[in-house]
C-alpha cells in the first residue's frame, strides 16, 4: 500500500506545481493572448447566444460536479462497487480520486489567486477563487476515475464503451455549464480538466482501482496464457501430464520401472509354477 501511496504522492504534488504554472503563465506571462483569444471570445459568443431555459437545465447538471454531490456520489458508488466486486480497490480509488481532485483545486486556487470572492479570509471564500474550475476539477476527477476503472475491467461487456462515453461526458459538460452561466472563464474549466484527468489517470494506474496481471493456473486458461486477476491466491488444479516436459519425462520414467518390475517378477515365479504343475501331475489325486 506504501509503495501505491509514494507515486500518488509525487503526481499530487506535481499537478499542484502544473496547476501553480499555468496560473503564472494564464494570469502573467500570456495574459493577453489566453484573455483576448480564448476568454473574452467565448464569453462575448455565449452572452449572444445564451438560452435562459438552457441555462436553467445546465445549472442543474453542473451541481453534479459539486463538492457536496460528488462526496455523496464518492461514497455511494464506492460502496456498492465494492460490495459487488468484493474488493475494496473500487471504493479506495473513487475516494482518492474525488479527494485529491479537491486538494489539488484548492492549493492552486490559493497560489493562483485569480478573482473575488464574497467571503474573503474563509474557507468557502477560498473554493469561491476562479482558477481552476473547481467543479471541473472535481467532475473530472470522480467521473474520470470511474471511466478509466471501467475500461480497465477484466470482464468488459458491450456497454463498457457507452458508459465511459457517459462519464466523460458529464465531465466535460459540467465545465461547459460552468462557462455557459457565467460562472467560470474558458481558462479557468480547461485548467480544471487538465488537473482532474491527469490525477485520474493517476489515481486509475497506481490507486486501489489497479488490477494485477498474474499467471494463471494451468489447466484453468491453458499453458503459456495469463489472466487478469485481483489480489488473492490462485489454487492450482491438479492435472493429468500430457506426455511433454518433466513431469512428462518422470511419468515415462516411472512406468518403465513399473514395467521391468513385473517382468522380473513373472520371469523368476515362472520356474516356481512349473515345478507346482508337474508334482500335482505325479501325486495322485485325493478322492473325497
Amino acid at each position: 500500500m506504501i509503495r501505491r501511496l509514494r507515486p500518488l504522492a509525487a503526481t499530487l504534488l506535481g499537478l499542484i506545481l502544473l496547476g501553480w504554472g499555468m496560473g503564472i503563465l494564464v494570469l502573467h506571462v500570456a495574459h493577453g493572448f489566453f484573455h483576448g483569444a480564448v476568454d473574452r471570445p467565448v464569453n462575448r459568443w455565449v452572452r449572444a447566444h445564451h438560452s435562459h431555459r438552457l441555462g436553467r437545465v445546465l445549472i442543474q447538471v453542473a451541481h453534479l460536479g459539486s463538492e457536496p454531490v460528488v462526496l455523496a456520489l464518492t461514497l455511494v458508488a464506492g460502496v456498492v462497487w465494492a460490495l459487488r466486486r468484493r474488493n475494496a480497490g473500487p471504493f479506495v480509488a473513487l475516494f482518492l480520486g474525488s479527494t485529491g481532485a479537491a486538494a489539488i483545486a484548492l492549493v492552486v486556487k490559493v497560489a493562483v489567486h485569480r478573482g473575488q470572492s464574497t467571503l474573503p479570509g474563509t474557507f468557502a471564500g477560498l473554493t469561491e477563487l476562479a482558477f481552476p474550475s473547481g467543479h471541473a476539477t472535481l467532475a473530472a476527477g470522480l467521473y474520470g476515475t470511474m471511466a478509466f476503472l471501467v475500461a480497465r475491467r477484466a470482464d468488459r461487456r458491450r456497454w463498457w464503451r457507452p458508459a465511459v462515453a457517459g462519464l466523460v461526458g458529464l465531465a466535460l459538460v459540467i465545465g461547459i455549464a460552468r462557462v455557459y452561466n457565467g460562472q467560470h472563464d474558458t481558462t479557468d474549466v480547461l485548467a480544471g480538466w487538465i488537473l482532474g484527468g491527469l490525477w485520474a489517470w493517476a489515481v486509475a494506474t497506481f490507486g486501489g482501482g489497479r488490477q494485477h496481471r498474474r499467471p494463471a493456473a494451468e489447466g484453468m486458461t491453458g499453458r503459456g496464457q495469463d489472466a487478469w486477476t485481483t489480489a488473492g491466491p490462485r489454487l492450482s488444479l491438479p492435472q493429468e501430464s500430457d506426455g511433454t516436459g518433466v513431469g512428462g519425462r518422470r511419468g515415462r520414467g516411472r512406468r518403465r520401472r513399473t514395467g521391468r518390475s513385473l517382468d522380473a517378477a513373472a520371469s523368476a515365479a515362472s520356474p516356481v509354477a512349473a515345478a507346482v504343475m508337474a508334482v500335482g501331475r505325479v501325486l495322485p489325486g485325493r478322492r473325497g
